[in-house]
């Protein structure tokens, strides 16, 4: 979870620059995110649904892949490519419903299958605590990077600048996304550590009515 929020922070950091400065359309920035959020909570939905049917760690490990896929785009894009763009955000926003909907849902189903819900409020917020911290690195990170590679906000850059801006902004998450893919599908999927399996068809049989 902690990879999968790094991974979706670094973007959140970066979209002003990636928009105004890389494809020239600083007056869609709104619309862009709008997009992006709300096919996330449309999504929302259907990613539940999809849980009950395979399981939330086989399904949130498909969104992973999906969110792969769609954002990948964005590496590609140069000035003007608005409508891809607008493309990328609405395929990359479907998977965000699932990063919204199943790692609560996951967590309510070990609290429950532990009989721990005196600590779920500790829980919930430690899950909080983690997204943060994603957002904080990605700002320590990302932001120098651009700064090594000579990138200028709101100036005309250089090729090697606005590559390094389509690197940190786009192939770097998707490799994130990747690796925490393939975390989620070595210990969560294919060898399963403790009850895993049990917690997951203990959120199932309750009908996975966990937001």
């Amino acid at each position: 979870y902690g990879i999968s929020m790094l991974e979706s922070s670094i973007p959140a950091v970066l979209v002003i620059f990636f928009v105004r400065d890389l494809l020239g359309a600083a007056h869609l920035t709104g619309l862009f995110l709008f997009l992006y959020f709300l096919s996330g909570a449309a999504a929302m939905p259907l990613w539940k649904k999809i849980s009950v049917v395979i399981g939330k760690y086989k399904t949130w490990c498909a969104a992973h892949l999906v969110a792969v896929v769609s954002f990948i785009g964005a590496f590609f894009l140069s000035s003007g490519d608005v409508w891809f763009y607008g493309a990328v955000c609405i395929a990359s926003g479907i998977a965000l419903g699932a990063d919204l909907t199943l790692p609560p849902s996951i967590l309510a189903d070990h609290i429950h299958a532990r009989g721990n819900r005196i600590y779920a409020g500790t829980h919930y917020a430690f899950l909080a605590f983690i997204g943060k911290i994603g957002l904080a690195l990605a700002s320590a990170i990302a932001l120098p990077v651009l700064d090594a590679a000579d990138f200028k906000p709101h100036s005309v850059n250089s090729q090697t600048a606005l590559a390094t801006l389509s690197t940190a902004y786009a192939l770097i998450p998707c490799i994130l996304k990747f690796v925490a893919a393939v975390l989620l599908y070595v210990f969560f999927i294919r060898f399963p550590g403790g009850n895993n399996e049990n917690f997951q068809n203990h959120g199932n049989h309750r009908g996975t009515h966990h937001a």
